[in-house]
């Protein structure tokens, strides 16, 4: 996991806005255990750390192991869920960005399992045509939105999200960002693509012109999928420090490439769903400037 990754995990999972990077590897906040593990139940120091090679430790108070083991020690502590805390693990863990894609086991599940399904209701802002358009179902059993995730145009996996948990989780072996792909990526852009970190970004702001996802930061492949198009790329990242990260790290690989825009101003909102959703997108869009 790169030290970008580890940052996203702390600010955006655990919540913490304080870290440390180390030259070692290691990326350093407070303790996530220090109220039940801590002497004076505190952390002022940064004792814990997380390492680029997927460990986790707490020089204070000795909690240690594996990442994909964090959530579920955490869960022991607080009886709480981490959920989309664990997708994020089980998708970064492995660095897609070293990877050998031609070592990847490319599976597809059988598209007549959406037809087991109705079309989802209208929440979170979907409207019947987003609906239709993205083809979402819904699960009545555990109440949950599926959001199909084609790769070469067939069903590579289904992202779910649960409507009484919040929780996020995958069916099938999605390694469509691995490969390059982007959510959405099978409706072309005609003059602009907006580029996004989430699914409901990239269905709700498709309403005005083409969006794709990454489903969290961008890989370097996704990256460069986009080097090779002929399209304005607006940088529409959430607006938070993850979503700056993302910013930074696509002007790295895409700038002096492709022509990069960006919104200056989100007008006190959090992503681009949040935009469309308090019809701000319109005032939004005049305060794009391109960056390179």
């Amino acid at each position: 996991m790169t030290r970008e990754r580890i940052i996203e995990l702390i600010t955006k999972y655990l919540k913490q806005k304080d870290y440390r990077v180390i030259s070692t590897g290691w990326v350093m906040t407070h303790c996530p255990f220090a109220q039940w593990t801590h002497v004076d139940g505190d952390d002022k120091r940064f004792s814990f750390g997380i390492s680029v090679r997927g460990g986790f430790n707490c020089f204070t108070c000795g909690k240690k192991g594996s990442l994909f083991d964090f959530p579920k020690m955490l869960s022991k502590f607080t009886h709480e869920p981490y959920f989309e805390m664990e997708e994020f693990i089980k998708e970064y863990i492995w660095e897609e960005d070293t990877c050998d894609s031609t070592s990847l086991e490319i599976t597809y599940l059988q598209d007549e399992i959406l037809d087991l399904y109705p079309y989802a209701p209208e929440v979170l802002s979907l409207k019947k045509k987003d609906i239709k358009k993205w083809n979402i179902r819904f699960d009545e059993a555990t109440q949950s939105l599926l959001f199909p995730v084609y790769l070469n145009g067939k069903l590579n996996g289904i992202k779910v999200r649960n409507l009484r948990n919040k929780a996020f989780y995958t069916i099938g072996n999605i390694v469509m960002k691995k490969l390059g792909g982007w959510y959405g990526d099978w409706f072309m852009p005609k003059k602009w693509l907006a580029l996004v970190e989430g699914e409901r970004d990239a269905i709700l702001l498709s309403r005005y012109l083409t969006a794709w996802a990454s489903m969290g930061s961008p890989t370097v492949k996704q990256l460069e999928t986009i080097m090779s198009l002929p399209f304005k790329v607006l940088l529409f990242f959430d607006n938070d420090e993850s979503g700056r990260n993302m910013e930074k790290k696509a002007i790295k690989y895409l700038g002096g490439i492709v022509p990069l825009y960006k919104p200056t101003d989100y007008f006190g909102c959090k992503d681009p769903a949040e935009i469309v959703e308090k019809r701000l997108l319109k005032k939004v869009l005049k305060t794009v400037k391109k960056i390179v």
